[in-house]
């Protein structure tokens, strides 16, 4: 059948109507796609510094199961998992905290919010959870922040409601509640951490995944309480989900300009919760790495292997 001006005109509206129909994450990953972005290619900020800051990620994970500080670095009681930990790339670095709580999962909502007796926590909360760990070394510091949540919480973060950064400033906007419910546990630990360190040295943050989000909201939270930091601070996160909202970003982006985002633009974790409430704060790095599953894409091997390829 030969086809006129206005059926080229229809077939041209539904093949415009059925590209629009695509699915709300491939609209995310396009608009979230660096623009020098390349599979297989790495975009790192700084790939030395990437790659030591991945190194205290892994550190921070496989202390995951431990309780007791480490007094210096140790490979011999890492499990195979993170046996790739270089002791030379973490040579002399000394951990001088490790950072633990007890908090209520997910899926236990009756419990946020709520006061609960000294008496009663561990049955509450349950076990006493290892969410990261501080290094010092000659020429910087380093806090990184480590959470491993279920199937079951993540489904919890993409909906769970904002609340505002600071109630006395409201122009500050709005973050994850979830994510500062976290904090709020872990802040007495990671502030008393700066009595530590030399303030005169270069301060990284990081974190991977949920922790990557925690990392966020720990460096301004040191840098509002201890404005020294604010020249000597960076931030860098891996796989990290979007934490507040456009008023918060720009507030955070402004006052930590050194912050820089890794993301495989195959891992949906970065694309959520929705960027109708919520965007990204710093600098995206953004690369590509396929894998089988949704899980290894933002598994930490994965990105481990980015950094190396760097």
């Amino acid at each position: 059948m030969k086809l006129n001006r206005r059926r080229l005109l229809k077939a041209s509206l539904a093949v415009g109507a059925l590209a629009t129909a695509q699915s709300s994450w491939a609209k995310e990953v396009a608009a979230d796609r660096h623009q020098n972005s390349r599979s297989q290619q790495v975009d790192l900020p700084n790939p030395k510094t990437s790659n030591l800051l991945m190194q205290c990620c892994l550190l921070a994970a496989s202390q995951a199961t431990f309780l007791s500080p480490k007094s210096a670095i140790a490979v011999d009681w890492i499990s195979p998992r993170f046996s790739e930990i270089s002791a030379e790339t973490l040579d002399r670095h000394t951990q001088i905290a490790s950072f633990q709580a007890q908090v209520p999962h997910f899926y236990e909502p009756q419990f946020h919010g709520v006061a609960v007796k000294a008496s009663d926590r561990a049955t509450v909360y349950g076990k006493l959870q290892n969410f990261g760990l501080a290094l010092r070394s000659p020429y910087h510091n380093i806090i990184a922040l480590q959470v491993s949540p279920s199937d079951a919480e993540w489904l919890q973060y993409a909906s769970v409601h904002q609340t505002y950064f600071n109630f006395h400033h409201l122009d500050q906007g709005q973050v994850h509640s979830r994510v500062k419910q976290l904090h709020a546990e872990l802040k007495p630990q990671i502030q008393a951490v700066i009595q530590q360190i030399d303030l005169s040295l270069p301060c990284y943050v990081t974190g991977y995944s949920l922790g990557g989000a925690i990392a966020h909201l720990a460096a301004i939270e040191l840098t509002l309480s201890h404005p020294q930091l604010r020249e000597k601070m960076q931030v860098y996160s891996f796989g990290a989900p979007r934490l507040g909202d456009r008023a918060f970003a720009k507030f955070y982006d402004a006052l930590l300009p050194r912050t820089y985002r890794i993301v495989n633009l195959a891992d949906r974790i970065p694309m959520i919760p929705s960027k109708l409430a919520y965007q990204h704060v710093g600098q995206s790095h953004t690369y590509v790495a396929q894998l089988d599953t949704l899980e290894l894409n933002h598994a930490i091997e994965t990105y481990r292997d980015a950094a190396k390829f760097s």
